[in-house]
């Protein structure tokens, strides 16, 4: 059994006095899930367009990036494998 020091000791519990996850701190200066959600939301509202194109610019993003890969899969398959160089133009 390892024996602890007096002053490690000490200094781990100074240590979590101070450590953000020290979970039995927890409720005492929190703020909670949804009143953050609205907090940002507040803050964001008048940047509501922008953050609108950026999401659909971030889906187009995704669509382009899995009909690529598609295309890509079709010219390997039916174009390269099958050597007809007609279809992989």
């Amino acid at each position: 059994m390892k024996k602890i020091n007096k002053k490690t000791d000490e200094k781990n519990k100074n240590y979590l006095l101070i450590d953000d996850q020290d979970e039995s701190r927890l409720d005492t200066n929190a703020v909670g899930d949804w009143s953050s959600v609205l907090m940002l939301y507040e803050h964001a509202r008048s940047f509501k367009y922008q953050i609108l194109f950026s999401l659909l610019l971030i889906f187009l993003s995704s669509v382009f990036a899995i009909y690529s890969s598609k295309l890509m899969g079709d010219l390997l398959e039916k174009g390269l494998m099958n050597k007809d160089v007609n279809k992989s133009i």
